[in-house]
């Protein structure tokens, strides 16, 4: 939470769960894996090598 709190520049995590909590309900378990899934991706794309050019 405190990453989209930063994210999202609340002065508190606790503004952010007070504004976005509804939204979550009972998926805040899913959320959190799909948010992992995606910066997972986005580090393996990040890391990847870039390909190279033949001149």
């Amino acid at each position: 939470m405190k990453a989209v709190q930063r994210l999202l520049g609340h002065a508190s995590a606790s503004m952010t769960l007070d504004v976005y909590g509804g939204l979550f309900g009972d998926d805040l378990d899913a959320v959190a894996n799909r948010l992992y899934e995606a910066f997972a991706a986005r580090d393996a794309d990040y890391l990847r090598p870039a390909p190279r050019t033949v001149a």
